[in-house]
């Protein structure tokens, strides 16, 4: 017992011998730390001086253009450099800041630890993701199919960037890893276990070191810094003498002063589709994540719930949301924020759970999609050896292969009622190795549902007396004239293959106002004014409207003619536009727009004043061209030829009187010659000379005259006196040549 209390006492000063050591120590290292503390606040200061100084130059340099809003001779230092910071650039500016470091030092003597570190806040060095660097290279992400982990890896990576405040203690950390199945079974499956280092840093990944072996780690801090965090996960199981290691990416931890509530939070999940059938008892799983805005805001706690346990489930803490095997159906995984200050902002993100397909149901006609849904990588095609069969179970009971490949999705082209109630399931193959693994979906049901009527109009119009004057759709016809057969064919189809009409398909049309209507039939057969249709004059056209509706069967169609004589009237109009139009089950089709063009059957001509301008003097044997508005490619003479049938005609022109003066008196030197062709024929008045013949089938065109052809003024024998001149032409259209 005495030798103990000796050697207690020994042991005993040694230990106060260290520590009075380590605190000398501890006090010089401070006092040379407060020392180089001041000396930065100092040369900080008179950076701050030179920063005012030229500052006070930019001040000065700003009065001399605007004395209005400035104090040129205000000598005060301070108050000139605190005007220019709030309007020059944030480099200029940061002289403010150097201030604010001088100050914050003054009053950190005699202060406690606490104002100490605000006064360091300022000398904080911030990290970004790209300055990081890792203490080992991270695990590429995991590779899934259909639930089916390829490849290892952390299904929940740590959360890159985050927010805390400091003197708290948080663990925000969250991360989640598995194995891929081949490495699942080797480990011995649900004997595999998962254990954790956590590595910190605090210069942006220089230097690491191990802090935590916690799953979740609880971290704090007393000053505003970077802590950068990265963690090793090893998979081991007492079955396997060899283990699984994975490294998470780098989380950074941003400790800021105070808390920041966020304005508002998004959440959302991973993959929002579970698979409830995986082989081995393996439950599918996703992470539901929440995004706040602004970026830099903080929380004191986030807890998850679900709103449907019974389809899955949802961890309060990491957010990790699991299928129940064997479940269908939707829940609403929601997140509870809650502040600092104690108040709260929700958000939510649904999450499906089923055996990988959905019930389709589409109209007879058209294609069905089955789509796989769950859980695929990009590259989970690189990884494993996969094939797709497809089935149909008929609504009999008989299994058929309908696709094999390696296709995420089978499309029906082609739906029909026979297809009612048929199902399609897949069975999913995953070699790795020598290992196989199936997924077999679960049996999606179709719904054909009887396509319902649908009736197209296929409507056209022809000209019986002149069939070639139409376009190539037959929509609309030209050069008609009066007393000519024309003729609607509208053809109605019923599209559905199912479906006939029910008798409701009321049927109308217009013709032009005097008119006269031949009679109509449906499918060749004559209908009776008043008792199938009526005729209702509407002020400018006559409405033809059934008074019986159509049936039409499914996949049928039914041909409605409408034969009608054009009347005098129509010479009166243009045009005539009309469209043809049905309505049953509640609404309206109607059909193209069609056109009917009116010609008179007559050719007409309008002639234009021919000038040949003023000349200085008239010489005798002189020829005077025309002026440019009856030159080409100017028209003397507009010809519209409106005729059906093209006869011969020609056109002839005739000097009534000879040119005369103002006072009436005749000139007799001047005179017109006609020019074709550089031959020239000199007109006598009163006699008609020909200008252009139309042959058999030609429509007459317009004239027009190059400037050496056609008409030109020609002076005789003797020069004429000045004056204005004037004669008369007469333009005349005859058959024949």
């Amino acid at each position: 017992m005495y030798i103990f209390d000796k050697w207690g006492l020994k042991v005993w000063t040694v230990l106060n011998i260290v520590l009075l050591f380590l605190s000398i120590n501890f006090k010089v290292s401070e006092v040379h730390a407060e020392t180089k503390r001041n000396q930065t606040t100092e040369a900080t200061s008179n950076l701050s001086n030179v920063n005012q100084k030229i500052d006070t130059k930019v001040a000065n340099s700003t009065s001399s253009y605007s004395a209005t809003t400035s104090k040129p001779k205000q000598s005060n230092v301070t108050s000139s450099n605190s005007k220019v910071l709030s309007q020059s650039s944030s480099k200029i500016s940061s002289s403010s800041t150097a201030k604010g470091i001088s100050g914050d030092s003054s009053q950190s003597n005699g202060k406690t630890a606490k104002n100490k570190t605000a006064t360091q806040t300022t000398k904080v060095k911030r990290f970004s993701a790209s300055d990081i660097t890792p203490k080992h290279r991270p695990t590429g992400d995991p590779v899934i199919l259909f639930g089916i982990w390829l490849t290892s890896g952390f299904s929940l990576q740590p959360v890159s960037d985050s927010y805390e405040p400091i003197y708290n203690t948080v663990s925000p950390l969250f991360v989640d890893t598995g194995l891929d199945w081949l490495s699942w079974l080797a480990d011995g499956g649900l004997l595999a276990s998962a254990k954790y280092t956590w590595y910190q840093s605090d210069d942006g990944g220089y230097s690491w070191t191990k802090f935590s072996t916690d799953a979740v780690p609880n971290i704090t801090s007393n000053l505003p810094q970077d802590m950068s965090y990265q963690v090793k996960v090893v998979w081991t199981s007492f079955l396997n003498p060899f283990s699984t290691t994975l490294w998470s990416k780098v989380s950074t931890v941003h400790w800021i002063p105070t808390p920041k509530n966020p304005t508002s939070i998004r959440a959302y999940v991973d993959y929002p589709y579970l698979m409830n059938n995986l082989p081995d008892k393996q439950v599918d799983t996703t992470h539901a994540q929440v995004v706040a805005s602004p970026a830099s805001s903080t929380n004191k706690s986030i807890e998850w719930s679900s709103s449907n346990p019974d389809v899955a489930t949802v961890d309060p803490l990491a957010g990790k949301v699991s299928a129940v095997n064997g479940a269908t159906g939707t829940t609403t995984i929601s997140c509870l924020w809650t502040n600092y200050d104690g108040s709260t902002l929700s958000a939510s993100a649904d999450v499906r759970v089923g055996g990988g397909l959905d019930d389709q149901t589409v109209h007879s006609g058209l294609s069905a999609t089955f789509k796989l849904l769950g859980r695929i990588t990009s590259d989970a095609g690189a990884e494993s050896d996969t094939s797709i069969v497809w089935h149909r179970i008929a609504p009999d009971g008989k299994d058929t292969v309908v696709q094999t490949s390696d296709s995420g999705s089978y499309t029906l082209k082609s739906t029909t009622m026979n297809d009612n109630k048929a199902k399609y399931y897949a069975v999913i193959t995953i070699k790795s190795g020598d290992k196989t693994k199936q997924v077999t979906t679960n049996k999606a049901l179709l719904t054909v549902i009887p396509k319902p009527v649908d009736i197209q109009m296929d409507n056209h119009v022809f000209n019986i007396t002149n069939p070639d004057k139409h376009n190539a759709n037959n929509t609309e016809l030209t050069g008609v004239q009066v007393g000519n057969h024309i003729q609607y064919k509208d053809t109605l189809k019923n599209l559905s293959t199912d479906t006939a009409s029910d008798g409701d398909i009321i049927y109308e049309t217009k013709i032009n106002e005097g008119d006269k209507l031949n009679g109509i039939t449906l499918d060749g057969l004559p209908l009776e004014k008043d008792e199938d249709y009526t005729l209702e004059d509407k002020g400018g056209y006559q409405l033809i409207k059934f008074t019986q509706g159509m049936s039409i069967s499914a996949d049928s169609s039914r041909t409605i003619k409408v034969d009608l004589q054009v009347g005098d009237e129509a010479k009166t109009q243009k045009q005539f536009d009309f469209y043809p139009s049905i309505q049953y089950s509640g609404q309206t089709n109607r059909g193209l727009i069609e056109h009917i063009k009116y010609a008179s059957g007559t050719v007409s001509l309008k002639a234009k004043d021919i000038d040949f301008g003023v000349q200085n003097g008239l010489i005798a044997k002189k020829v005077y061209d025309r002026t440019a508005s009856t030159n080409a490619p100017n028209a003397t003479v507009d010809i519209t030829d409106n005729r059906v049938e093209k006869d011969p005609i020609s056109l002839t022109v005739t000097q009534t009187n000879p040119f005369q003066n103002e006072q009436g008196q005749n000139e007799n030197n001047l005179l017109l010659r006609l020019y074709k062709q550089g031959e020239a024929t000199t007109l006598i008045p009163g006699e008609a000379y020909n200008v252009a013949d139309f042959k058999q089938g030609d429509t007459a065109k317009s004239v027009v005259w190059d400037k050496a052809d056609g008409l030109r003024l020609y002076t005789d024998s003797a020069n004429v006196s000045p004056g204005k001149y004037h004669s008369n032409l007469m333009w005349t259209i005859k058959n024949g040549y």
